[in-house]
């Protein structure tokens, strides 16, 4: 989703995703969303970019060193040890 698809409608906005096959749908955006979303966009410093991806990766950070590991480190084998019930 790209930045453009989110467009201003009253006091809340407009979400335009795209699907398969060129098909476009214009949803009314919920109030708690809208306000997350905004912040984000200024967070991110990304709101003038309008052609721009919504959600944008960390450039020259590897994803070990932003996000963890991308997998679990526990093993089916002694999952069973990690995952005691706790008394």
């Amino acid at each position: 989703m790209k930045l453009k698809d989110l467009r201003p409608r009253g006091a809340g906005w407009t979400v335009r995703p795209h699907e398969k096959g060129g098909k476009e749908h214009a949803m009314p955006c919920h109030h708690a969303l809208a306000e997350a979303l905004r912040a984000y966009i200024d967070a991110a410093g990304i709101a003038e970019d309008r052609k721009g991806w919504l959600f944008r990766t960390a450039r020259g950070v590897a994803h070990a060193q932003c996000c963890g590991p991308r997998r679990s480190s526990v093993s089916r084998t002694n999952s069973s040890t990690v995952l005691q019930p706790i008394v």
